[in-house]
């Protein structure tokens, strides 16, 4: 599999911080080469170690980029860390409620059908 997990999350409060770890767990061990993330908030570091923790460094590169010129100027930023052909978004507050092996089965079927755009969760039409 070829999949880089991005994110561009403001974790500022306690609440924030728990939904994160619960989307975290409902999806870490799939077959994902890398994480590319950035964090903004008061919980940066500890959303950085919890992170490290659970990923280890080799697989994770996060950033602290909080610019003036925005959510998208500092996403761009980020995009240079991604080698992978395909990418998954990852909402910190949507939880997946697939077995895991579920989860890997739908990213598969993306690769073999060569599909250029995904959306999931609350876009059901």
């Amino acid at each position: 599999m070829s999949l880089t997990v991005f994110a561009n999350i403001l974790i500022d409060d306690e609440e924030r911080f728990q939904r994160l770890q619960e989307s975290f767990f409902s999806f870490y061990k799939c077959n994902i080469n890398y994480w590319v993330i950035n964090v903004r908030g008061k919980y940066k570091e500890q959303t950085k170690l919890f992170l490290e923790k659970n990923l280890g460094k080799n697989f994770l590169k996060v950033y602290f980029l909080n610019s003036k010129k925005g959510w998208f100027h500092d996403s761009s930023q980020m995009l240079e860390k991604i080698t992978t052909k395909y990418v998954f978004v990852w909402n910190e507050d949507h939880k997946n409620l697939l077995e895991q092996s579920e989860f890997n089965e739908i990213i598969n079927e993306i690769i073999e059908n060569k599909v250029d755009n995904f959306t999931y969760s609350l876009s059901f039409n």
